[in-house]
């Protein structure tokens, strides 16, 4: 589990971080890069959120109702190996200056 840091909730959106902090605005998404996540923890997030983004090509249908259930049950994987039920709390590391 990663150390205590600002709330990050995970989040599918079209061609955007499956990543959001709380901003002036609400919520905006935040590149992977900026959170202390491991490779594997990584990858299984971005090919969560490239799954979602693939909608676009069938009309925003599912291919099945399986492919649905199976992103869905990856979500609470994703959110339950994160260490939090609703909202993910990770340490971002400071994006570099400049």
């Amino acid at each position: 589990m990663q150390a205590p840091g600002r709330p990050v909730r995970l989040g599918a959106d079209y061609f955007a971080s499956p990543r959001w902090v709380p901003t002036d605005q609400g919520w905006g998404s935040v590149p992977l890069e900026r959170f202390d996540l491991s490779p594997a923890l990584r990858r299984r997030l971005v090919d969560w959120a490239s799954a979602f983004d693939a909608l676009m090509e069938t009309d925003y249908a599912w291919p099945s109702p399986r492919a649905r259930d199976d992103w869905l049950r990856e979500r609470e994987a994703l959110v339950e190996e994160s260490g939090a039920s609703k909202w993910l709390s990770l340490s971002m590391r400071r994006a570099p200056s400049g």
